[in-house]
């Protein structure tokens, strides 16, 4: 819980949340100021067409419709990549190879498949996300059903409670759409990866210029030698692997004081002999040094296997979606403004004389009694946006933050420490290969062996996944609860899934697009970083061009040659798959991750809702109490309904200190509640305080 600010801080974030209010407003009108455009458009398509196309896809249809498009894309993508692999990248194993060649190349082109990759599992997860709201959104026959047993549903938010209160086939199909994202962001970011090679090579030294120079004479070819300085040479062959060169000569500088290599080579001019893949350690100084050029053999490789996984759950979303769009034709209740038009329509009788109730009474008030007390107003303050999530909603994203950021950080607090026992090697850059940041994890080893490392890899994704549907349902009902504020302060047409006369459409179910594509972005980006903080290490071990068998040696802390017999270490063969991680990109995470939940905490805690209309726009009963005209009816006498009128919240029948009261959506004029004045109950029952 964060406290309130000082009076200049509230005043700060106040012209911040009007600016936001100002710019979601005007997005939220924008239908009806294009709407004279749209309508002289659809002049020029056949009457037939027009009416088929409103049938299926105006209001909430045309999400769906772009949600089933989407998903449709990225399985042509999908497909397309797997026929490409299949084809042309020659795969061996269920592994096909894209590129091979330069390591600094093979990174790049990483960097940006993964960025693509989460691009399109964002894409699914939004498209999925759209759909399950829509599907547990609740019909009226549902909901009257759930009011006779006392029990609310939850309107215009995703809402797994109302999983058990709707009817089976719309849960099974939530059920199905949502279990068909596990896989994806289980496994779809592992769907390329990168092998970087290491060559086994030999660094020798010698402080004899005649040696060095009949050396040169005996194999110098610019083509396939080179020249290099003593810092590129010590630098080179101090790396921890050996991926773009190969063996190597040194002439010793013997007018400076180096420190000489002890061990000692057959030939007594030529020593200092190293044999290894990488991590030689030199800090000599050298005249020149000789280096051999050969092929880099850095990998960028494709799990056809993987992605044959990622297409099954795809064309599960596109065929679950498909269902929704053309199959299912219930009216539900998605949004708040189709709440609303209901219970003016029908009301309902179970919460008569309640038109105070709200978030906070509904329990003592509604639930778990059957008496009508009347209640007085009495509002102190403009109530917060948080108080519209549920204590459970924010109980679950507490749990899953600490769920994202304690691993991570702790993780993070590891690698600084094995760095400085290390003797403070710099940090390890976004999905940078290194042997000091690999963890201590045994996993099978081998050429096509990656999907036990797969699924450790990408457990983080899922914990992020889970993150953002929390978050982006806890601003969804936030949202919900400044659209119903609202209608307390100013006249406005309902937001409806199917329009008539001024109403206002939804091409949204509830979070406006300032909201939803900033964040959807943000996701984007997390589930990118995170790729790159934790991934698949492959380092395919060679000699001379071909493929060698080399285990890891703890004591000397790099991999050497396996020349067969016992074993030294578990860590052995000729591909080696493991788990890295890099520092810088795990930091990048861990402030992004809490960026996002100190953000939305300071939005719910720091923004107030208008004063009038009880807490509670996302509660089916707390609608239907707001609803009841003092008329009984709703279709005026000239035959209008006032549901398609503009509507206003507020007194319609004016209550005293003695005097009962009404408050409920109208058409006409008006008034604010008063405070101290009673509204709600029957005027024989008991008087309570409302809040």
């Amino acid at each position: 819980m964060m406290s309130h600010r000082a009076h200049a801080s509230k005043l700060s974030t106040s012209t911040l949340a009007e600016t936001v209010t100002e710019l979601e407003d005007t997005e939220e009108e924008q239908p009806r100021k294009t709407k004279s455009w749209s309508s002289r458009a659809s002049r020029l398509v056949p009457s037939a067409w027009r009416r088929v196309w409103r049938s299926r896809f105006s209001g909430w249809r045309g999400g769906a419709l772009v949600s089933v498009i989407l998903c449709a894309l990225v399985l042509f993508v999908n497909i397309l990549l797997l026929i490409i692999a299949a084809a042309a990248w020659h795969p061996q194993g269920g592994i096909a190879t894209a590129f091979t060649g330069d390591c600094a190349v093979a990174t790049r082109q990483l960097t940006v498949a993964h960025f693509f990759i989460n691009l399109l599992s964002s894409m699914l997860l939004g498209a999925s996300n759209y759909c399950m709201q829509r599907l547990v959104a609740p019909t009226r026959g549902e909901i009257d059903a759930a009011h006779a047993r006392k029990r609310t549903l939850d309107i215009g938010i995703p809402s797994v409670s109302n999983l058990f209160l709707i009817s089976r086939d719309r849960a099974l199909l939530w059920l199905v759409l949502g279990l068909s994202s596990i896989p994806l962001h289980f496994v779809y970011n592992s769907v390329i990866f990168g092998t970087t090679s290491a060559n086994r090579v030999t660094f020798t030294q010698t402080d004899s210029v005649e040696a060095m120079e009949s050396l040169v004479q005996d194999i110098w070819n610019p083509k396939l030698y080179a020249n290099i300085s003593s810092a590129e040479c010590n630098q080179r062959y101090s790396a921890q692997f050996f991926s773009d060169y190969g063996s190597g000569w040194g002439l010793l500088d013997t007018t400076t004081e180096g420190e000489r290599m002890i061990s000692k080579s057959d030939n007594p001019i030529w020593y200092g002999n190293n044999t290894g893949f990488g991590n030689f350690g030199l800090r000599d100084i050298y005249l020149y040094c000789i280096s051999e050029k050969i092929r880099p053999r850095c990998q960028v490789q494709f799990s056809l296997t993987i992605m044959g996984i990622v297409i099954v759950a795809n064309i599960i979303k596109v065929v679950v979606i498909s269902t929704i769009l053309w199959c299912l034709d219930d009216h539900m209740i998605v949004t708040v403004g189709d709440a609303i038009q209901s219970f003016l329509r029908e009301p309902d009788p179970t919460t008569t004389n309640n038109c105070l109730l709200s978030m906070t009474n509904i329990h003592t008030r509604w639930r778990n009694t059957t008496d009508v007390s009347v209640l007085r107003w009495k509002e102190y303050y403009r109530p917060l946006w948080h108080t519209s999530c549920s204590p459970r909603r924010w109980v679950w994203s507490f749990l899953l933050a600490l769920a994202a950021v304690i691993p991570a950080a702790i993780l993070v607090v590891i690698s600084q420490l094995v760095r400085r026992f290390r003797g403070g090697s710099s940090w390890n850059t976004f999905g940078h290969v290194s042997i000091d940041n690999l963890l201590n994890i045994e996993l099978p080893h081998g050429n096509n062996r990656i999907l036990p490392a797969v699924l450790v890899i990408n457990s983080p994704q899922i914990i992020m996944s889970f993150l953002y549907l929390v978050y982006n349902s806890m601003f969804t009902c936030m949202l919900v609860g400044r659209e119903w504020s609202q209608y307390a302060v100013k006249r406005a047409t309902l937001r409806v899934t199917l329009p008539t006369a001024c109403q206002r459409s939804t091409h949204f179910l509830q979070l406006p697009y300032t909201w939803s594509i900033p964040l959807l972005i943000a996701d984007i980006l997390l589930h990118w970083t995170i790729s790159q903080s934790i991934f698949l290490v492959r380092i395919a071990f060679y000699a001379k061009g071909h493929p060698v068998a080399a285990e890891f040696n703890r004591m000397r802390h790099r991999w050497q040659y396996w020349e067969g017999g016992e074993k030294h270490s578990e860590q052995w063969g000729t591909v080696f798959n493991g788990i890295g991680y890099s520092d810088i990109a795990l930091v990048t995470s861990l402030a992004m991750t809490l960026s996002l939940i100190i953000f939305c905490r300071l939005v719910a805690f720091f923004r107030t809702y208008d004063t009038g209309l009880p807490v509670g726009g996302t509660n089916s009963a707390v609608i239907s109490a707001a609803c009841h005209s003092p008329h009984g009816h709703t279709i005026q006498e000239d035959g209008v309904d006032i549901a398609e009128k503009p509507l206003q919240w507020g007194v319609t029948i004016r209550g005293g200190t003695e005097t009962v009261g009404h408050l409920c959506f109208s058409d006409g004029e008006v008034e604010r509640p008063e405070f101290d004045c009673l509204y709600a109950g029957i005027k024989e029952s008991p008087v309570l305080e409302a809040r």
